[in-house]
């Protein structure tokens, strides 16, 4: 979490996962968020740079980050920290909600 005066302007939301991808522990980032008027300040690069001092502590081979490849200051901000850029698919799923039937 980065914080100017008390006040939360950016976090990071990362989880251990065990064995994923052929790799015995990697940290899973779910995403990285910094409020809109502290961008552009090295907040977000700091971020990472904290996650990864705590995969090298942690024993950790790994960081996974999913990263939308229409954000091109996500891609630029995770190349900038070291990370290998890949593209990525997206699947989904709907949910249908069932039809409701008439009474009789």
């Amino acid at each position: 979490m980065a914080e100017q005066e008390g006040r939360v302007i950016g976090y990071v939301a990362a989880q251990p996962m065990p064995s994923l991808f052929g790799v015995d522990k990697t940290l899973e980032i779910a995403f990285i968020v910094v409020q809109k008027e502290f961008r552009r300040q090295n907040i977000g690069l700091a971020l990472l740079a904290k996650l990864q001092d705590y995969a090298k502590e942690a024993g950790i081979e790994r960081l996974d980050s999913t990263i939308n490849p229409n954000n091109p200051e996500s891609i630029g901000l995770h190349q900038k920290a070291g990370f290998d850029v890949k593209d990525w698919k997206l699947a989904t799923y709907e949910v249908k909600k069932p039809r409701r039937t008439k009474k009789k």
